[in-house]
């Protein structure tokens, strides 16, 4: 444990409710404001309270390989009971989830319970950027989650792993069996689906009855989630319904992949957005609950090309997800169902088409004719075109982060393994803005 020291995360690299909150200390406190959420690669700089740097981590052990991606993981500034943003929090998936029920069973480790032992495994990172979260019982800097079996239902402890100093959960710092808090797990199953349905990956989720954060995340066939005792868990989605246009190339997914995306939590994302009231405010919740919804295909895209091939989206507008809005927003976001699509080339009229001249999308977006490039062919770039409820479109700037490279590496160590990164969608949050992730061939795209 370090208790004098200040964890922040470094803006310009970064990864990937009420209830009760512990106040941070003023030499907290700042920092944690200026915290935000995953862009390209997990970069957490401890620094003592004279500033000098301690520790820099930049993985974490139990996600290994997909450490860096962010459709497997979640971001968010949790809600406190004045309206107002908590800490930063983000939870990181354990690689390979779906082996859960065979880790399970060789498992050393155990939890206490009713005054039986569980064999327990730890699934999730959990890093806070200052706060306290007692209904969870997450404390400043690395937590982590395990789950175990208690006959057909499941259990969960949320472990503090020692401030900043060590983010291996697998290291048996601490024993689950004394340690830790016990929290309630209930498994979501979905009749008809197989155990590939649900996405390996973990997300915060709202208990909107006693305005709770609490967690959702693969165990095994199922969406596992995980809260404090007597937590109500969030409903389905029952919103407008949602309809695709062909996918890239021509993927068509099964009725079974074009129903699970807004059946089972993990495909999508759902928020309260944020909102600033100026330049340099600090955001705050808004009234406007938004849904992030991807098209089923892109699961297929990254199934079927296991290298880096953009072609599908060249000088094409390919069709990536719905955003379904309560309310008006921003970035030309309106009240009912948003689509977004993206487009890769130069912009110009042979392919994209892209209208250069059109202001960028207030809050902080780019100008089109300064989008990042390519990080691949770097004369070329990503757009998205935003078109309204309404009916009225509108264009922004896209940054594809790719992992083919990591991704390779990994297969060429593990031969006869593949890492294919699940064709989800989420929000994300920054600073000044909100933001999203959607799959893109072999990567990340966000909106700048």
């Amino acid at each position: 444990m370090l208790p004098a020291m200040v964890m922040f995360m470094a803006v310009n690299v970064v990864v990937g409710c009420r209830g009760e909150q512990r106040r941070q200390t003023n030499s907290t406190r700042a920092k944690v404001e200026q915290a935000e959420c995953p862009h390209d690669a997990i970069v957490i700089k401890v620094i003592d309270s004279t500033g000098n740097l301690v520790k820099t981590v930049d993985t974490i052990p139990l996600s290994g390989p997909v450490t860096k991606i962010p459709e497997f993981h979640d971001c968010q500034r949790f809600i406190q009971h004045v309206n107002r943003y908590d800490s930063v929090y983000a939870i990181f998936a354990a690689f390979r989830l779906e082996s859960l029920p065979a880790r399970l069973k060789g498992a050393r480790d155990s939890a206490e319970s009713d005054g039986k032992a569980y064999r327990t495994v730890p699934v999730a990172t959990i890093y806070s950027y200052g706060g306290e979260y007692d209904p969870l019982g997450i404390k400043p800097g690395f937590n982590c989650l395990f789950l175990y079996r208690k006959g057909a239902q499941w259990g969960a402890k949320m472990i503090p792993w020692g401030g900043a100093d060590d983010p291996d959960c697998a290291s048996k710092r601490f024993n689950p069996y004394t340690a830790g808090t016990f929290l309630e797990a209930r498994a979501s199953v979905r009749p008809g689906f197989a155990d590939a349905d649900y996405p390996a990956a973990a997300r915060w989720d709202w208990d909107s009855v006693h305005h709770n954060q609490y967690i959702g995340i693969k165990c095994g066939q199922a969406w596992c989630e995980v809260g404090s005792s007597g937590f109500t868990p969030s409903g389905p989605y029952l919103g407008q319904a949602v309809s695709f246009e062909p996918g890239p190339c021509g993927l068509a997914p099964s009725p079974m992949q074009s129903t699970r995306i807004t059946k089972i939590k993990g495909w999508y994302d759902a928020q309260e957005l944020a909102v600033s009231t100026g330049a340099g405010a600090i955001p705050r919740p808004s009234a406007v609950h938004g849904f992030l919804i991807p098209h089923p295909a892109l699961e297929l895209l990254n199934k079927r090309w296991r290298v880096n091939d953009v072609k599908c989206f060249y000088g094409r507008w390919v069709h990536v997800a719905d955003a379904v809005l309560s309310g008006d927003y921003k970035w030309n976001l309106t009240a009912g169902v948003n689509k977004i699509y993206f487009c890769y080339g130069t912009g110009g009229p042979s392919d994209c088409n892209v209208p250069l001249s059109q202001p960028p999308l207030p809050p902080n977006s780019k100008p089109l004719s300064q989008c990042d490039p390519d990080p691949n062919k770097p004369e070329m770039r990503w757009w998205a075109l935003i078109v309204s409820a309404t009916g009225r479109r509108a264009f922004s700037c896209v940054k594809r982060t790719d992992h083919s490279t990591e991704l390779e590496d990994y297969r060429l160590k593990h031969p006869g393994e593949i890492v294919e990164i699940p064709g989800a969608a989420r929000w994300r949050f920054l600073l000044d803005d909100e933001g999203t992730w959607m799959s893109c061939p072999t990567g990340c795209c966000t909106k700048q």
